[in-house]
């Protein structure tokens, strides 16, 4: 799907053209080489996509960062899939994991517990409330990069298959690390992407949509129905 990418980024920019204006073609033309949309009016403050996983739609924005632990800009995407809302699974890189639950944990011991669960984000709420999961078939690369909390391990364990924990931890740019926040989640009935992103990365930008694209796939082939652990 996602290979004339690299005969459309190739040329470099004429030398009359800015480097925001190359940046905005360049990112035009990949959107319409892959089938997705792009809005109009995309600029410093961001730019958003949608393209569609089956009957549904999803769409992926850019732009400043809605939690406090990613620096920077701010990949989200976002596809309602029409699941069980009550299945719940997260997929978090662990430097991440560990830097919130040392968050939460200072401020249950500096003794703010009656306001605790107001000013945690979701992704510390779920580490406190769900189990861990772990899963042989994951690899161990996997499993000690990233970490998996759900509801029922079943779910999580069915919708994680090769392509997707293969693609979560390997990404084609240098300036996605490990160490770069990433959570991937199934909740409420839809998928939700929030990752760490560096402009004008077009590389991770096409890797993310790819990942958030097999999750989606994965989801409605897996967890459409409930599934009896």
């Amino acid at each position: 799907m996602f290979s004339r990418i690299k005969k459309a980024l190739s040329g470099a920019p004429r030398e009359d053209v800015s480097p925001s204006t190359a940046q905005q073609s360049r990112l035009s033309e990949w959107a319409g080489l892959q089938g997705l949309e792009l809005e109009e009016g995309a600029k410093a403050a961001g730019f958003q996509l949608s393209g569609k996983v089956g009957p549904k739609t999803w769409r992926l924005e850019s732009g400043r960062p809605s939690r406090d632990f990613i620096h920077g800009e701010e990949l989200r995407a976002r596809a309602d899939l029409g699941l069980n809302p009550d299945i719940a699974i997260m997929v978090i890189n662990r430097p991440l994991m560990e830097t919130l639950e040392q968050k939460a944990f200072k401020q249950y011991t500096d003794g703010l517990q009656t306001t605790m669960n107001a000013s945690l984000s979701e992704e510390m709420r779920w580490l406190t409330m769900y189990e861990a999961v772990n899963h042989s078939a994951w690899g161990v690369d996997f499993r000690q990069r990233m970490a998996v909390v759900s509801q029922d391990p079943v779910h999580a364990q069915r919708w994680l298959d090769s392509t997707l924990t293969h693609g979560l931890l390997h990404w084609p740019s240098e300036l996605t690390v490990p160490q770069s926040p990433l959570v991937l989640t199934i909740a409420r009935g839809k998928a939700y992407l929030r990752m760490q992103y560096q402009p004008a990365d077009i590389p991770t930008l096409e890797h993310a949509v790819r990942v958030f694209v097999w999750a989606c796939e994965s989801a409605l082939g897996t967890l459409s129905v409930d599934i009896q652990a």
